[in-house]
This record gives structure tokens, C-alpha cells and sequence, in this order.
């Protein structure tokens, strides 16, 4: 039904805001019919192409049709005969975001960036979008002179053609529809790692910053990763930093990893984002969720191979990565709290049928498959025991996509012998709403912010001392957040409460701070405890970048502030145009506006 291999000719139009172009589909020999989704596309005409190349007007069926997923287009097939679909892309499709040069950091020239996760491929080319069906590609990108066009996958050449450049790329492993990603822009790269794998992109003006934060790590996160699940399949690492509309901390597709400008903090302190998405060239890329119901099993898969890195990495070892867990479990409770504990969308398995996966995308995939995996680490022995089978995981699994019942299968078997493998309820874990059983961490971190926290409280006006890591600083307003939430109802503790978030401010200067991280959580803090006089800086946080992890609660909380309902929707109707589609179709409903 899907095709086995695409080859897209494509020209990238910044002045109209489309890329037009065709796409030829090569099936299986045996294949009867060829499935498509389409969403905003415009058809311009479709030939089947024998074996001898000769092409035939080929007839697109609309088998059904939806406001959220679009159009599902079936054609009958001869075997062995091929498909070339010629067609553009819609000027706000949703999986592209078209920016002027005023909205670059350089100012000078256009720049275009695809989001395909979850169900946005279809608005690009025509293609079967359901992460169960994988194809290679080769790739033609035309874009005019002095922009470089980027594409998941390897970089076969260029050629200059009039005023046009043309830049050709392979994808030789079989990817999901949903990592086909394609970014042109005015951009600087360079080299470095073993091999020189790992490729930097970004704008000129943001490149040796960018170079500061990422080349001292990358390369490592890599080679650890290599060493638990097996080698690195994809050849190169290149990773682009966008400009920062970007809706996410990153995205993981293939030879090209899009990175946040967010995580520029200037110390480091945010590359876990970079483990995050390099861990996804296993877990996700390389063995895929079948369903976005499903998608527990990149997702999970993903942070416990990130904290495993991070375990491997950092001098604190376990204790890091079970810091980084006590961080993790506060995220997926506020998500849990967000939806409703009974929610479906809090299950690790979620029924997905009919919905949207945008609106269920949370944290509960990855914390709650995290704390699942976790469990069976301690079940099975320890971290060294799930290594052996992460890296078992990779191999039985690899190019495949996957549900939990193959997972659950590859497990058992794995373990067959382990006198404990019958005590896993996999109906609870995998079904069960709401906030699973925490399990047991290293608190030594952990317990040091609290030290700290118990200090603040108690004496808010003592010069603070501390020696905490960036990492601790992010738990311990956690922590001063869940005791506004829990103790602040009175006026005395509110007093308290104001001088406590007084000298944290005098202290930390959180608000000038270059880690949105702490930025984020200190904004939500004074929000939360109603106080109007960060309402201005929050403002000008959610406007000049976009990330949706950030944008999408501060809106929230700020809408529900007494003061702050108005200004949260003046902000966002002023800058909607500066969010990505996906982003501005969330932020809207959170804020009641109708899109």
C-alpha cells in the first residue's frame, strides 16, 4: 500500500510560501494499490510509469476525508508500474514555517523549516503519514543562490542552475513519513567528532555561540549511546540550530536534528536536549512506534537511553540520572493534574483514534514510559542488566516499527529465564491512567535542594550558600512551587512567601537569567502565586521565542492570573504570525480563540 522508496523533485518558492515539485513512488512488485494522505496539497496530475517508462494517466480515489487528517487518495496499481504525482504545497500548510529575513537573527535573507510530528507530512507531499510504514528517498531541492537547503538525510552534491542552486541528498535507511524534513536558510556549518560525524548548521550570527554550547558533547552523547544499544546506523550527525520559533526543544530526524535556540544558555547547562535527540537515532529512528497510540515506545525508550547517557557522562553518575528522574516525575504529574488523571490521554497505551496527536502530546509518554522501564530495571537486576537488553532491543527491532505487545514479547523472551518476569502487571502499566507508583531514586541531589529549600523558608533573608548544579536549581523550584501550591492560602503565609521569592531573586536573578529553563519555571512560580510584577517579562518570554513547552503554560497561567486573561490574549493575536502553525493551533485552544 505505501511506498517502499520516494523521489521528490522540489523547488522551495519563498516569495509565494510553497514548495512544488513531484514525487515518484516505487511499491513492492507485488503491491495492487497505493495509498496516499493528503492534506492541502493541490493535485496538479498523477501518471503511472511502466517498466519501460512509458506513463499513464493515473485516476486518485478519495477514500475519505477529515478537517484534522485530511484526504486518504487510493490508485489502483499495475504491478511492477511506478507513480508520479506532481503537486504544491498550500501557503499555510501546517508542517511549514516560512520566515522573513526581520524574523532571522541575521536579518538578510528568508529561511523555511519543516515540522512533519505528528501528522503534518501530508501537508508537504502525498504520502501514506502513520509511522507503521517506512520508505528510503532521494531528494532534489531546488532554492535560489545563496541559500543552503538541508534534508534528513546525506548530502549527494550541488549544482548551480541559473539563479537557482540544487542540492541533492539520499536517504538510504528507511525512515517514518513523520521524520522527512527539509530546512533552507542563509547558514554556516562545520565538522567535528569521530570521523568528522557531526555536522553544526546555524545562521552566521548565532554559529560560534552555538559551536561553544554543542561541539564539546555531542560527539560523546554518541559514542555512549553506541556502546549500550549497538553502532550508529545513519552515518552523519548534523543538527541545525533554528531561528527561535521553533515549537520544540528538538526534533530527531534523521542526519539532521533540529535544535531550539533555547538551549543556548552559555555554560552547557542545557545539551541534555542534544542526549535527548541523539538517543532517538535508536529509539524512535531506528525501531518505531507502529501507532502514535504508541508512541510511549520512542518516547520512553528515549529518555531512559538519554539518563543512561547522562549516568555514563556526568562525574554524579546514577545520582545524575535519578536527579534528572525527581525532575522528570514532577513533569508528568503536572501533566497528569493538566488533563485529569483519568484521562485517556494519561495512559502510556492511548486511544488515538479520531484524534488529533497534537492535542495529546504531554510529557506522560516520555515520564511515564521512563518510570515503566525504570520499574523493570530494578526488576531484572539493575541498569546493566537493561543495557543488555536495550542493545538486544535495537537488533531484533531495527528498521521496524513496533507496538507494546512486540515489545512485551522481545522482553519476555529476553528474560524467559528471570525468576521475576511473571510479577509484571503489563495491563496496569500500560493502561492505567493517571500517575503511576514513583519509584525509587537516589535522593542524594535531590535532597541537597531540599536542605536548601528548607533554609530559604525558614530564614528568607540569610544570604544564601550553596554549591547546587544547574540541574538542582531547576528541582528546587519545583519544590518551592509545589509549597506555594500546597502551603500559600493566608495572608501571613503569603508575606512569607513574597520575602522567600525576594531572596531568590536577589540571589539567583533568575528573570535576566540565559537558561529558559529557569526562566520558564520562575516566570510560572510568580504567576502562579498571583503576583503582577513579572506579568511584563513574562510577556516578553513567551514573544520572542516559541517553544511550546514554555509558551503553551505560561499562556495558560497567565490567562488564569486576575490581571492577566487580556494580556495573554493581546499577546498572542499581536505575535500569532511569529508562532509555528502547530504551536498557534495549540496556544488558541488553550486560550478559548477560536482559529
Amino acid at each position: 500500500m505505501a511506498a517502499r522508496h520516494i523521489d521528490l523533485d522540489l523547488t522551495i518558492d519563498f516569495t509565494a510560501h510553497v514548495v512544488s515539485g513531484h514525487a515518484t513512488y516505487t511499491f513492492d512488485s507485488t503491491c495492487s494499490e497505493a495509498l496516499f494522505d493528503s492534506k492541502g496539497l493541490r493535485i496538479h496530475s498523477c501518471v503511472s510509469l511502466g517498466e519501460e517508462g512509458d506513463a499513464e494517466a493515473l485516476v486518485l480515489e478519495t477514500r475519505s476525508e477529515h478537517p484534522v487528517f485530511g484526504k486518504r487518495l487510493a490508485a489502483r496499481l499495475s504491478p511492477g508500474h511506478r507513480v508520479r504525482i506532481a503537486f504544491e504545497t498550500a501557503p499555510g500548510a501546517e508542517a511549514l514555517q516560512w520566515l522573513t529575513p526581520e524574523q532571522t537573527r541575521g536579518g538578510k535573507a528568508p529561511f523555511m523549516f519543516t515540522q512533519c510530528q505528528f501528522i503534518h507530512a501530508r501537508t508537504l507531499i502525498p504520502v501514506l503519514d502513520e509511522p507503521g510504514w517506512k520508505f528510503t528517498f532521494t531528494a532534489r531541492v531546488r532554492v535560489p543562490v545563496g541559500i543552503l537547503a538541508l534534508m534528513s538525510g546525506l548530502g549527494t552534491g550541488s549544482a548551480v542552475e541559473g539563479d537557482f542552486q540544487v542540492f541533492s541528498f539520499s536517504q538510504p535507511i528507511p525512515i517514518p513519513s513523520y521524520l522527512l524534513a527539509i530546512a533552507a536558510g542563509r547558514l554556516e556549518q562545520r565538522s567535528f567528532g569521530a570521523r568528522d560525524r557531526c555536522i553544526l548548521y546555524a545562521e552566521p550570527e548565532t554559529f560560534e555561540e552555538a559551536w561553544r554550547e554543542f561541539s564539546a558533547d555531542t560527539d560523546r552523547f554518541i559514542a555512549i549511546a553506541e556502546e549500550i544499544c549497538g553502532p550508529y546506523v545513519w552515518r552523519d550527525y548534523g543538527f541545525l540550530v533554528l531561528p527561535p520559533s521553533f515549537p520544540y526543544g528538538g526534533m530527531e530526524n534523521p542526519c539532521l536534528t533540529f535544535v531550539t535556540p533555547t538551549l543556548l544558555a552559555g555554560d552547557r547547562s542545557l545539551v541534555d536536549v542534544v542526549a535527548h535527540e541523539v538517543a532517538h537515532s535508536w529509539m524512535g529512528n531506528l525501531v518505531t512506534n507502529k501507532t502514535w497510540g504508541h508512541v510511549w515506545l520512542n518516547e520512553g525508550f528515549c529518555v531512559y537511553l538519554e539518563r543512561r547517557i547522562a549516568a555514563h557522562f556526568h562525574a554524579s553518575g546514577e545520582k545524575m540520572r535519578d536527579l534528572q528522574a525527581e525532575i522528570g516525575f514532577a513533569s508528568l504529574e503536572t501533566s497528569c493534574k493538566h488533563f485529569g488523571c483519568e484521562h485517556e490521554f494519561t495512559k502510556q497505551i492511548q486511544d488515538l483514534e479520531g484524534v488529533d496527536p497534537d492535542d495529546a502530546f504531554s510529557t506522560v509518554s516520555y515520564e511515564k514510559g521512563f518510570n515503566f522501564l525504570l520499574f523493570l530495571e530494578k526488576l531484572v537486576g539493575g541498569p546493566l542488566e537493561m543495557e543488555k537488553y536495550l542493545r538486544h532491543h535495537c537488533e531484533t527491532f531495527k528498521f521496524k516499527s513496533i507496538d507494546s505487545d512486540d515489545f512485551k514479547a522481545c522482553f519476555c523472551g529476553f528474560f524467559a529465564s528471570h525468576p521475576r518476569i511473571a510479577e509484571i502487571d503489563w495491563e496496569f502499566w500500560l493502561k492505567t491512567p493517571g500517575i503511576p507508583p514513583k519509584q525509587p531514586l537516589d535522593t542524594t541531589l535531590a535532597l541537597e535542594c531540599q536542605n536548601l529549600v528548607d533554609k530559604l523558608f525558614e530564614s528568607p533573608g540569610r544570604p544564601l550558600s550553596h554549591s547546587l548544579q544547574t540541574r538542582q536549581i531547576l528541582l528546587m523550584l519545583d519544590m518551592i512551587q509545589q509549597r506555594i501550591d500546597s502551603e500559600c492560602s493566608g495572608h501571613d503565609e503569603r508575606a512569607h512567601f513574597v520575602k522567600v521569592l525576594e531572596s531568590l531573586d536577589s540571589h539567583f536573578g533568575f528573570k535576566s537569567s540565559k537558561n529558559c529553563e529557569m526562566r520558564f519555571r520562575w516566570y510560572m512560580i510568580n504567576l502562579r502565586f498571583g503576583s503582577e510584577a513579572l506579568i511584563d517579562d513574562t510577556v516578553a518570554f513567551i514573544t520572542e521565542q516559541g517553544r511550546m513547552k514554555y509558551v503553551r503554560p505560561l499562556y495558560r497561567q497567565l490567562s488564569k492570573h486576575p490581571k492577566g486573561i487580556d494580556t495573554a490574549r493581546s499577546a498572542f493575536m499581536k505575535n500569532s504570525q511569529f508562532y509555528h502553525a502547530i504551536a498557534r493551533k495549540m496556544i488558541s485552544k488553550d486560550l478559548g480563540i477560536p482559529t
